[in-house]
């Protein structure tokens, strides 16, 4: 009992995944009870920076490089949440695609330098064959990232 015991912990300190009957958690398991919309996050991103919360959807798309990210979609079609973390903190699995997926943690904004976002877009522009305007550039580029501590596939 003691083994058992002595690799969970090492399992959560690593932040690596263990089987818990038929789900797969990453991290701490979540805790909170209350499930925040992802089009409600999406929607006022600002009143949920920094705040620990929970929210689930299905998975629609994974990192298949490094399983660093995971797509979960939206309660509103053509809208979905990013789930990114660090490389190695925590490695989703090809497999998680098409599952439940219980996540909980922290949205963060990201701010894309306007100089960044003029040569992705001319880049873009350039494989695309079109012509490519940087006034058309009206700022930086802002995203919303959800850095989770804990998740669960189901």
């Amino acid at each position: 009992m003691k083994s058992f015991a002595a690799s969970l912990t090492l399992f959560a300190v690593l932040g690596l995944s263990f089987p818990v009957g038929a789900e797969t958690l990453f991290g701490k398991a979540p805790s909170l009870k209350n499930v925040i919309k992802i089009s409600a996050l999406l929607e006022h991103p600002e009143h949920y920076l920094g705040k620990e919360i929970r929210v689930e959807g299905i998975a629609t798309d994974v990192c298949p490089m490094r399983g660093c990210w995971m797509k979960i979609q939206s309660d509103r079609k053509k809208q979905s949440l990013i789930l990114k973390v660090n490389d190695g903190e925590m490695v989703f699995p090809m497999s998680a695609r098409g599952k439940h997926i219980v996540v909980q943690g922290k949205l963060v904004k990201k701010v894309m330098p306007l100089k960044d976002v003029i040569e992705i877009e001319r880049e873009r522009a350039k494989k695309e064959n079109k012509p490519f305007n940087p006034a058309s550039i009206k700022g930086p580029r802002i995203s919303y990232v959800f850095q989770p501590s804990g998740v669960v596939v189901h």
